[in-house]
Formats: C-alpha cells, structure tokens, sequence
C-alpha cells in the first residue's frame, strides 16, 4: 500500500506549519505523523510475514576450555547448528521520539529512533556436537527492547538516500532450549556469537524490506531551506 500523493504533498509542505527560529531544531506532529502513516503502509504491504520472516542455516563453530584432572586446561572444538529458523515481531517497529529535519550544505537529514518492543528467533531444529556428544532439540531466544537510529538525507536535487537504519541497543536477549541440557550447559560459549548474529539478522532484514520503502516513500520530499544545521558530533544543545 502505498502513500498518497496528497499525503507526500503535505509531507513535502510541512515546513510551513510551526515558525522556527535561528538556532532551534525543526520538528512537529506533521512529520511524526507521516512517518507513522509510512510505517503502518509497511505494515499493511508486508502483511504476509506476520508469521515472520525465514532464516538461513546456522552453523556456528566454537571452542571451549575444559580442565582434564582439575590441572591441563585444553580448548576443545564443538559445534552448533541451526536449521527452519524464522524471526518474529519486526512488524511492531514503533517511533520512540519526534522526526527531526535539520540541513548541512545543500541536503535536509530526517531522523528519528525507532523500537521494537519484542522480537522472538526460532529455530525449529538445532544440533550440538561437542566431544563424543551428539544432541538435538529446538531453540528460541527473546529479544526486548531492542532500539533503532534512522537517517534519510533530501538533496536539493530532491535526490533521497538511506544514510542509516542500525541497531544502536539490541536490547535484552533470553535463550531457551528444548533438548538435552548439553546445550544450556554451552550457553556461555554460544551467547556472545548468537547476539552477534541476530543484531545482523535483524538490520539486514530492516534495511532491505524497510529502509527501501521508506526512502521509496521519500522520493519526492523536497529540499526544506532554511532549517537550522545539524550539530557536529560531539556537540550538545542546551
């Protein structure tokens, strides 16, 4: 579903809504708006994964110290896959704070935080191999809280590119497995590269159904003159 052209009009002449003074950020509900109405267009078009999206395999290779006799601590080699895995939830993307529009040179940045209350990662079936253990069972891991930045730039040529759509804070990620308690007794081991993985997952997902679309969305978003710059990082406003 796309926006209506009226829609992209208004967006185009939202600058005209509130006066803004030198050295003041430019935001209003005008923008807020449009780009929750965009959101939800998103929604609306990628309304068959509401199941969620399909995974590729996962295979993760790992090492882990063991102490033979309390004394000789060996690096051992073990692996873990993962197969019919789907992620769940990225439909809820929500803006936390207002849309910010700000210009340096001759281009317009919009920018704003988005988050996702709740993703689940599921894993229908996942293998362990570790010494002479061989174990299966299934995995899913929770993810809370996890916060997205947004930037799109409008070029005076009214030419609009996606500058950022990242994972600043993935948030809270609980694992569960269904299966022997070898693979809990890896959890350790295996946390730090499962994060690792989702938080790519989920931005590359992002930036390829979502980030497409919105700057799609933008195309016709005009150059807004005199705005304020953006601050320099680094740089704060009282």
């Amino acid at each position: 579903m796309e926006i209506s052209k009226s829609v992209l009009k208004d967006f185009m002449n939202c600058r005209d809504v509130v006066p803004y003074g030198e050295g003041d950020q430019f935001s209003d509900s005008e923008l807020n708006d449009h780009l929750d109405s965009m959101l939800e267009s998103w929604r609306q078009g990628e309304s068959n994964n509401e199941e969620g999206w399909m995974l590729s395999d996962l295979d993760c290779p790992f090492l882990k110290r063991i102490k033979f006799f309390g004394k000789r601590v060996v690096n051992t080699k073990g692996a873990f896959r993962a197969r019919e895995g789907r992620i769940i939830g990225l439909l809820d993307l929500a803006r936390t704070g207002d849309v910010v529009a700000c210009v340096r040179g001759d281009q317009t940045a919009l920018k704003c935080g988005l988050r996702l209350a709740r993703a689940q990662v599921v894993y229908d079936r996942c293998t362990l191999h570790f010494l002479s253990i061989a174990s299966e069972g299934s995995m899913k891991a929770v993810i809370v809280g996890t916060e997205v930045s947004f930037v799109v730039t409008v070029s005076s040529s009214e030419d609009v590119q996606l500058r950022r759509l990242q994972i600043e804070n993935l948030g809270e990620v609980e694992f569960s497995f269904d299966g022997p308690g070898i693979v809990n007794s890896m959890m350790e081991v295996l946390a730090n590269f499962l994060t690792k993985h989702f938080k790519r997952v989920i931005e590359n997902i992002l930036n390829r159904r979502l980030g497409k679309s919105l700057a799609k969305k933008m195309k016709r978003v005009r150059r807004m003159e005199n705005l304020p710059p953006i601050e320099e990082e680094g740089s704060s406003s009282d």
